[in-house]
């Protein structure tokens, strides 16, 4: 969609009424469509994310500076060389920030597949304990979620944020200005 006027025009109106359509919708349809089990959950996954992660993505290569595409070939640069050192870079922030969003989503429509159609996880443990009025028990699996997100974020997605970013001169993301 970036790269292409006609395919900007004919998708953006399908990634709206991607985004339009709740959540909720895409895990009861595959549900249905699909049955009780895990394919089932990662395509109403996928299919929710799609949407949000495109229009990140899209909007990072309109956003893209591309005197830096044209000078890398007047360079002679390879177009492996020219994504990997100029296009890539500038996607970069559009693509770690398309990821976490995608990844918040991802557990939200899974705990709620999980809820509403599936025998075990933590939708369908939440459930469970509500049915019980357990309080307790809502909280702990709770905390479980947040403690898993948590690890995801600084174990995986902060490593990973700080390796592909560190030639970037100045004050890293994570640290203010005093």
């Amino acid at each position: 969609m970036g790269l292409s006027r006609k395919a900007e025009v004919y998708l953006d109106s399908w990634v709206m009424v991607g985004l339009t359509v709740p959540a909720i919708v895409y895990s009861i349809i595959c549900l249905l469509w699909f049955g009780l089990n895990d394919i089932a959950a990662i395509i109403a996954i996928g299919t929710s994310a799609f949407p949000a992660v495109s229009i990140s993505i899209w909007q990072g290569i309109k956003g893209m500076d591309m005197q830096l595409v044209s000078m890398g070939q007047a360079f002679h640069l390879t177009k492996s060389a020219i994504i990997r050192k100029i296009i890539f870079p500038q996607l970069l922030p559009h693509i770690l920030a398309s990821m976490r969003y995608a990844l918040g989503i991802c557990w939200k429509i899974c705990t709620t597949v999980e809820l509403i159609g599936m025998s075990s996880g933590v939708g369908y443990q939440l459930n469970y304990w509500f049915g019980l009025f357990s309080m307790t028990q809502v909280f702990a699996w709770t905390l479980l979620f947040l403690l898993v997100m948590f690890a995801i974020e600084y174990l995986l997605f902060k490593p990973v944020e700080e390796r592909l970013t560190r030639w970037r001169t100045g004050v890293p993301a994570f640290q203010w200005a005093q």
